[in-house]
């Protein structure tokens, strides 16, 4: 198959795109990748068998809404226009747009006119992600033209890809054929557990969460997006509260977002910039490295509507690193992972936290059952079965 690409996001960085790319290209497929540019990135290039082509826009993190409907329209008109080009002379089988925003669908307008098959992969539901922004409640208006924005461009799409069963439910209750809807999960791939396992083997040393003592400090981790509804706050909170029970305690924090700045000043006004580190945004390689040298990872994502659809990949990532886990109790996350394999808190829950922290210290024998029951849970949670399943249906998409 010929495959085009569409994501306002940069690539390879984002961590869905490449691994649908790569598996496209592993199986013998082309693919190219119409993309945002940052500014150390080259216009056009060809990244392990995948053409990029990245267009003149850079994204804008924590902009008013106003700048990023602005920024969404820009990127929807010119990758309309690089697609149509590149459809009269590539003829893709398929059209795989990746949302936001879910009418970048209709840049596939022209290679669908000239037999194409459109696919809208949608990582996020933008309704319940944008409503529940701070100050939406003064804009009741938004969120029904996002509804209706998702439903035509469901319906305008051949086939619609998401990340959970209950995204897919809810888009079968919201009139998209059962059929035409299915699940690939957003797992680690052999890539990145690879780059786990050269990460372990050149540790000179154990990794301190498998000693019974060290002088090092406790590394609590975090490693993606940093939003204000990802809950790092609620971690902040709890290293102020152990501070003298557990002074070793460190977070560290790999990764950027509307939110890093705001949380850098809480951990300040709490006078914890030496137990807070926040290390930006990091490559898969080293991100797997950061995990094999921590003692903890941790989810505090909140509850709200897009938390009860959306599964935190960052806490298999952290699973399969072997350590232990802190994870909001949410309904999706339920829906993979139960109590055997992870320690849950209540959502914003500062104090059920800090349980959790004490537990996870005082208690190794739970810790090593409760990686033992992810070990096994993550034989079934993983890239190879989604990336199957992604072909299967890409295959089926086209040929139909």
């Amino acid at each position: 198959m010929r495959v085009g690409m569409i994501v306002h996001a940069y690539f390879p960085r984002d961590s869905r795109v490449r691994r649908a790319a790569n598996a496209l290209i592993e199986a013998g497929h082309e693919v190219d990748v119409v993309c945002l540019r940052d500014r150390e990135q080259p216009p056009a290039e060809v990244w392990k068998g995948v053409t990029i082509h990245r267009l003149p826009i850079r994204r804008r993190r924590g902009a008013a809404m106003t700048r990023y409907l602005g920024e969404y329209a820009a990127f929807a008109v010119l990758a309309t226009i690089k697609m149509s080009y590149l459809a009269f002379r590539r003829r893709y089988h398929i059209v795989h747009v990746h949302n936001m925003p879910d009418l970048l669908v209709f840049a596939g307008i022209v290679p669908a006119l000239l037999g194409a098959r459109v696919v809208l992969d949608m990582h996020d539901p933008m309704p319940e992600l944008l409503g529940a922004e701070p100050g939406m409640a003064r804009r009741k208006w938004v969120v029904p033209i996002l509804d209706l924005e998702e439903r035509v461009s469901c319906r305008f799409a051949d086939f619609v890809i998401t990340v959970s069963d209950p995204m897919k439910e809810r888009l079968i209750d919201r009139d998209v054929s059962p059929d035409r809807v299915g699940v690939v999960m957003n797992l680690p791939d052999g890539a990145f557990l690879g780059d786990l396992a050269a990460a372990v083997s050149s540790q000179a040393t154990v990794p301190p969460a498998r000693r019974e003592s060290t002088d090092r400090p406790f590394l609590m981790v975090y490693a993606g997006t940093v939003s204000e509804r990802h809950g790092l706050d609620v971690a902040v909170e709890a290293i102020h509260q152990l501070r003298t029970e557990m002074p070793d305690l460190q977070l560290v924090v790999a990764g950027e977002g509307p939110h890093l700045s705001s949380l850098q000043r809480h951990a300040h006004d709490l006078a914890l910039d030496d137990r807070v580190r926040l290390l930006g945004l990091h490559p898969p390689e080293e991100i797997a490295s950061l995990l094999t040298a921590s003692d903890l990872g941790i989810s505090c994502h909140g509850n709200d509507e897009f938390w009860r659809l959306c599964f935190p990949s960052k806490v298999v990532e952290a699973l399969a690193a072997g350590l232990p886990v802190i994870s909001s109790r949410t309904h999706t996350i339920e829906r993979y992972l139960d109590d055997s394999v992870l320690f849950f808190f209540r959502p914003g829950d500062v104090d059920g936290f800090v349980d959790q922290v004490r537990t996870v210290r005082r208690r190794p024998e739970l810790v090593e059952a409760k990686r033992k029951a992810a070990a096994i849970r993550l034989a079934e949670l993983n890239w190879d079965r989604e990336k199957t399943k992604l072909l299967e249906i890409l295959s089926r998409v086209a040929n139909s």
